[in-house]
Formats: C-alpha cells, structure tokens, sequence
C-alpha cells in the first residue's frame, strides 16, 4: 500500500526519464533486503541531499549504486546512508505502484533509445 511510505520529490537527470515533478514513495527497508535492480533512496554526504540510483551490488565495501543514465558508479557508500526502495511514483497525482522483478528488470538506456533490460 502506498498510505505507508514516505514521499520526497524527485530532480535531476541522473533517473531520466523520471525526473522533475515526479514524487518517489519509498519504503524504508534494512540493506540486507535490496537486490541488484532496486532503486533507492540514500544520503548522500549532507543530510539534505538525497539521491535516487539503482543498485548495482552490496558488499563488504557498501552499496554500489549507479544512476540508470550516468556512465559510471557512484563511490560506495554505507548501510548507514540508506533512507529505503522506492516502491512507487508519482505525477500530476497519478500513483504508479512499483514492485518486485519489474522495476528491477528495467531501465532507461542512454540516449533516449527505449528500455532495456538490466537484471534477471
């Protein structure tokens, strides 16, 4: 159900073509329960700055985490820094729930040429 997460606004490109005037829900979940795929919200550096990239992996070094249109990773960083998954978006009032394989079996490919499959 959408009533239980927390909702930040979305900016930026690095999650196109979501981006300015999307709303992302998120639940707040422990590390432990991301996969490879998810989209996540974290803090990154000051406590005002939220980012919203894909998990790439987790490991001994933190969570690895890229967004869908960037050419490269961001640096690791830790558990700590985990605000949750977004489990849902929203525009113009319109909710879209988001969950399980499908959200992570896609993303958008560089360039605008269309979705792609980026998990099993």
């Amino acid at each position: 159900m959408t009533r239980d997460l927390e909702w930040f606004p979305l900016g930026g490109n690095s999650m196109w073509p979501l981006g300015r005037g999307w709303q992302a829900g998120v639940r707040r979940v422990a590390v432990t329960a991301l996969r490879p795929g998810d989209v996540v919200a974290f803090v990154a550096g000051k406590p005002d700055c939220i980012w919203f990239h894909r998990v790439l992996a987790i490991d001994a070094g933190g969570v690895h985490t890229r967004g869908d249109t960037n050419r490269t990773a961001d640096a690791a960083w830790p558990a700590e820094a985990l605000i949750g998954r977004i489990e849902a978006l929203s525009i113009r009032n319109v909710q879209l729930q988001i969950g399980g394989d499908g959200w992570r079996a896609f993303a958008w490919r560089r360039g605008g040429r269309g979705w792609s499959r980026v998990a099993p």
